[in-house]
């Protein structure tokens, strides 16, 4: 539902936030946290899969977030097909 997005990630152990582009999401295997991963294509080429329950970061465009368009993880969520 949010492929395609534009996204903004704080890479902490690089004090900087990146841009970039979710081109896929997936549940998390772990059941623990429940979170959600995005594979995020970066503007300056990199591409990885994200965490993003550990992360800050503002998903872009999306009406009724904050003042920085910030949502959590929990609306990215892909039904995975059995």
């Amino acid at each position: 539902r949010h492929i395609g997005r534009r996204v903004n990630v704080y890479w902490d152990f690089e004090k900087q936030w990146f841009s970039g582009e979710i081109s896929e999401v997936a549940k998390s295997v772990s059941e623990i946290t429940g979170g959600v991963r995005a594979h995020v294509r970066y503007d300056d080429g990199e591409s990885r899969w994200e965490k993003l329950w550990e992360m800050d970061y503002d998903l872009l465009g999306v009406s009724g977030a904050g003042p920085s368009g910030a949502v959590k993880a929990e609306v990215i969520v892909k039904q995975e097909e059995d």
